[in-house]
């Protein structure tokens, strides 16, 4: 596999990994995703149980994100030094 490719499979990643994240901070600025929306819970109790739980999973994917895309960016900064070097 060439540099090139290496970069491309890299940067395509990357971009997935953004999207996400992206849709992750959308889905918090609007109050949630479409299915919550149309259907409320039965009780407030359960309401804010579900709600605690999905912030939780969406901040440890979050989470999970920011150090994905840390080490993309240490790769990024390798495969540049690499290609200086050629």
């Amino acid at each position: 596999m060439s540099e090139q490719d290496n970069i491309a499979i890299i940067a395509e990643g990357l971009q997935r990994q953004l999207d996400e994240l992206r849709k992750i901070i959308q889905q918090g600025h609007t109050g949630g995703s479409q299915q919550q929306q149309q259907a409320p819970p039965p009780s407030i109790v359960s309401d804010n149980r579900e709600r605690e739980q999905e912030v939780e999973k969406l901040r440890i994917r979050i989470e999970h994100l920011v150090r994905a895309l840390d080490a993309k960016d240490l790769t990024i900064q390798q495969l540049r030094a690499q290609l200086d070097q050629q």
